[in-house]
């Protein structure tokens, strides 16, 4: 916050808390913000008018000066407004209810201005509040509760006794695995609750892997057959999803549960004859609800910008090398690039022969929490967006395949050396592409 712009006091009521920390623990326990200027005095003040929820973070104690950040999020704001005021709010650690510690005013006519979650979706600021007292180490910064059940997104998402998976791994949860989040945490991270062998775990777990839905939805056990030759993957998304057997026609596999109505999960023989567990297009079994769905416009989020890197996807990834100038035009959900051909003068590296498949944003190739977004954080754009493998092939770098400029936004689990998989509008144009092989080029 700057300073010649921001006011902070601190409360009456906050005085007479600081007066007791010498003998007990005092907590910071929320924040909110609010439209509201006071002209009077700040320090008389006991709440703040028409609040806003803001998320609380932990604390960080630097001799005397007591530092903790603040998120206004606007994901709930239908209207926008103009941002004077920041309540911080405190109690003692035995007591009940909490009082309104300290007030943050921004100067007349120099508000912080809030859109509404129309206007800018994904809309997030900062706030450092730095609080310098005697004895920080007698105040704590509570972590904003968040509670609420969540599944589990990715392959493997370990959960850690620290928010970092440099600290002890306590267990390993599994796709559509269910937690209880608990707490959210500054650097990506979640507290949250899980299940390990009728033993409850508490630990830590990146939020990345994570997500309100659960789409893995598990079945009766029943025995169906193969209607046609398929892969079977450990993730269900052809990008993400690594093969790890396969089934012919007229074989004989155990259904277990359904993936977004596009894939089935399948117990099947080995070939050292242990049963595993995997993942197959429904399509290939024949059981009533085998369709292959193709229409991409419902798992593609409209609201982001194409090509646009957002300030809640986190760090900006070469981000010069991202900017594009072909138009781009939207056709059913799906962000259409304009081909750009390699310039004639441009310097070219050869990296050699890659095999080169392609993706589109539905289900079946990006899994079932497909939304268009990349791992980079932008919108996947046809005849633009590539997924490769970033330790071969840098996240923004421009690559040339067939007389072609593509640019690395993108990876997957499938996706490893020497092989590129190219962003296409539909499942159909993807298979109707196939696979092929030839020499690729980075520009430099």
């Amino acid at each position: 916050m700057s300073t010649s712009k921001w006011t902070s006091v601190i409360t009456n009521a906050g005085k007479n808390l600081l007066s007791y920390i010498s003998e007990q623990h005092l907590v910071i326990t929320k924040a909110e913000c609010g439209d509201t200027r006071t002209e009077g005095s700040l320090e008389e003040l006991t709440g703040i008018q028409n609040p806003k929820d803001m998320v609380l973070y932990p604390s960080q104690s630097i001799e005397s000066n007591l530092q903790f950040r603040i998120t206004l999020s606007n994901q709930n704001i239908l209207t926008g407004f103009s941002l004077y005021q920041i309540g911080i709010y405190a109690k003692l650690e035995n007591q009940e209810d909490d009082v309104l510690f300290m007030v943050i005013q921004a100067a007349e006519n120099q508000p912080d201005i809030i859109p509404s979650n129309q206007e800018s979706p994904n809309y997030v600021n900062d706030y450092v509040v730095r609080l310098i007292v005697a004895n920080t180490n007698q105040i704590t910064v509570q972590v904003t509760a968040d509670k609420k059940t969540l599944y589990v997104t990715a392959r493997i998402a370990g959960i850690y006794s620290m928010p970092s998976d440099s600290s002890a791994e306590l267990m390993a949860a599994a796709l559509g695995d269910q937690v209880e989040q608990t707490a959210i945490c500054d650097n990506g991270w979640s507290k949250v609750e899980a299940e390990s062998e009728g033993e409850k775990v508490i630990g830590y777990m990146q939020t990345q892997a994570l997500n309100s839905e659960n789409q893995i939805l598990s079945v009766d056990e029943e025995e169906v057959e193969v209607t046609s030759d398929s892969s079977i993957l450990d993730y269900p998304g052809k990008k993400d999803g690594e093969v790890v057997g396969e089934v012919l026609e007229l074989d004989q596999v155990k259904r277990t549960g359904t993936v977004n109505g596009v894939w089935s999960r399948i117990k099947y023989q080995n070939a050292d004859g242990t049963e595993k567990e995997g993942y197959i297009p429904t399509s290939c079994l024949d059981v009533a609800d085998a369709q292959e769905s193709t229409d991409t416009s419902a798992s593609i989020d409209k609201k982001k910008d194409a090509g646009t890197l957002h300030k809640s996807s986190g760090k900006g990834v070469f981000a010069d090398a991202l900017e594009t100038d072909e138009s781009v035009t939207e056709q059913n959900g799906v962000q259409i690039g304009t081909p750009v051909a390699a310039s004639s003068d441009a310097k070219l590296k050869d990296l050699g022969v890659f095999k080169i498949t392609h993706y589109c944003p539905c289900s079946i190739c990006c899994g079932p929490y497909a939304n268009g977004i990349t791992s980079t954080g932008v919108t996947a754009v046809t005849n633009h967006t590539i997924a490769v493998d970033p330790s071969q092939i840098p996240y923004g770098s421009k690559v040339v395949i067939n007389g072609q400029v593509y640019v690395a936004e993108d990876c997957g689990g499938a996706i490893k050396t020497n092989c590129i998989d190219i962003y296409v509008a539909t499942h159909a144009e993807g298979e109707s592409k196939g696979v092929y092989y030839t020499e690729v080029y980075l520009i430099q």
